[in-house]
C-alpha cells in the first residue's frame, strides 16, 4: 500500500516546493501516493501546478477527500485534477448550487 500525504492548510509557494520534492521521491520509487486534500483552505497557483502535474504524470497519484476550498481553487482556475479522487459536484456543493446548475461569475 502507498503512502498518504496530508496537504497543508495553505498551499503556497513554500508548501508547493516541499510537496514537489516529496512527490518526486514517490514517483521515482514508483510508490502509489494519495494526496489528502481535506485540510486545504487556500490553494495558490504553485500548489495547483504541482498537484496537477503529479496527478497527470502517474496513475499512482490520487487526490482524496478534497475540501470545498480545494475544489473551488481548481474550478476558479478552470482546471480539473480528475482521476478517481475527484468528487463530482463537490465544487457545486461548496457554492450551494445544484449539480449542473451554472454558477454566476464571481459568486462564492
Amino acid at each position: 500500500m502507498g503512502s498518504t500525504i496530508t496537504l497543508p492548510t495553505v498551499m503556497d509557494l513554500a508548501a508547493a516546493d516541499s510537496l514537489l520534492i516529496t512527490l518526486r521521491e514517490a514517483l521515482a520509487a514508483q510508490r502509489p501516493c494519495r494526496l489528502d486534500a481535506s485540510k486545504v483552505e487556500k490553494l495558490m497557483l504553485p500548489g495547483l501546478q504541482v498537484i496537477l502535474s503529479a496527478v497527470r504524470s502517474s496513475a499512482q497519484m490520487q487526490v482524496v477527500d478534497p475540501s470545498a476550498s480545494f475544489c473551488d481553487a481548481f474550478e476558479q482556475a478552470a482546471l480539473s485534477w480528475g482521476g478517481e479522487g475527484a468528487v463530482p459536484g463537490a465544487a457545486e456543493r461548496s457554492a450551494g448550487t445544484a449539480a449542473g446548475e451554472p454558477r454566476e461569475r464571481g459568486a462564492r
